[in-house]
């Protein structure tokens, strides 16, 4: 009942002898374009403001990517370069078997790996004040890291350091306040 009141409503509104709106393009010489993009293309005027800036600023103007290409012109891919990966990215395995201790104004984190004092170069350790990085490269066949970015409690990374034994690596954090820590992570 809405709809044909509504229709009925829009038909008095409209202008006598006005004709209807399809019947209006047609007179007017344009034509419906929705959904027929031979005629869109054939239609765009090639000399409107989108065109004239593109061709003036090329891919720096602001219409650039709404600019559908030129009738005759073709794209062509670009070669940017031959060649594959030259050596292979080892990713480190995680070392997910630690302990830690709190020790008065230190913690001590022991990460216990059989044999690892043989390779004592290869091995190093980052320190902020909120978390440390310690990797072992090339041990055992692998690269092993050992990422705690989230420490309980702020450190002083100039005294903290790391102890290498024979079976096992010691990370040494200096307290920036000494406190009690009941956990290593925050989280």
């Amino acid at each position: 009942y809405q709809r044909r009141v509504r229709g009925e409503l829009r038909r008095s509104m409209e202008p006598q002898g006005a004709p209807a709106p399809a019947e209006a393009e047609q007179a007017s010489g344009k034509m419906n374009m929705q959904g027929d993009t031979e005629a869109w293309l054939a239609a765009r005027n090639d000399n409107s403001e989108l065109r004239q800036s593109v061709a003036k600023k090329g891919s720096n103007s602001y219409y650039y990517c709404h600019a559908a290409p030129s009738p005759g012109q073709k794209f062509e891919p670009t070669l940017i370069g031959v060649g594959g990966a030259q050596e292979s990215v080892r990713l480190p395995k995680t070392i997910g078997k630690y302990m830690f201790l709190d020790d008065g104004q230190k913690v001590k984190v022991y990460v216990d790996m059989e044999g690892v004092g043989e390779v004592k170069d290869q091995i190093l350790c980052s320190f902020e004040t909120d978390q440390f990085d310690l990797t072992i490269s090339d041990f055992q066949g692998d690269d092993h890291r050992l990422l705690v970015d989230d420490l309980q409690c702020p450190i002083v990374p100039d005294k903290s350091k790391i102890l290498v034994k024979p079976n096992k690596v010691v990370v040494v954090l200096y307290k920036e306040v000494k406190s009690t820590w009941y956990k290593l992570r925050k989280g």
